[in-house]
């Protein structure tokens, strides 16, 4: 896992640390601050393979650089905004604003049932993100 210190520097934006939230081998995640916008966030980080050739890091790097433009423009209500992405040597970032409420997958984890009754309105929600993704 990489210290805090050894991505939060490489991260453009003011990002105070508050905690890890979770962490694997693939990367963590922690809850941060962003003073200047007056909001938290969640700083996900991705690490990269161990070995990966150069020319691999470019063509990923152009990727995120490319996808990350199309997300940051994504505004809807069942999406939660992206703020920042990018690269940086070992890793891949992410800003997100820090959703409180449990997900659906935390919900589906503890194998909550839902009736009809309650999965019509998420499965309305899912589609209705889904639909403005596509579109």
């Amino acid at each position: 896992m990489l210290q805090v210190d050894q991505f939060a520097s490489g991260i453009p934006g003011e990002y105070q640390i508050q905690r890890l939230l979770g962490q694997s081998k693939l990367g963590a995640a922690y809850l941060a601050s962003q003073p200047a916008h007056s909001r938290q966030v969640m700083i996900t980080t991705f690490n990269l393979p161990e070995g990966i050739s150069a020319r691999n890091v470019e063509q990923l790097s152009l990727r995120v650089t490319e996808d990350g433009e199309a997300l940051l423009r994504l505004v809807h209500p069942q999406i939660v905004p992206l703020y920042d992405c990018g690269m940086q040597p070992g890793y891949l970032y992410l800003v997100t604003a820090f959703v409180k409420e449990a997900s659906l997958g935390q919900y589906l984890k503890q194998n909550v049932r839902f009736t009809p009754q309650q999965a019509l309105p998420i499965f309305k929600q899912l589609a209705a993100g889904l639909s403005y993704v596509h579109n």
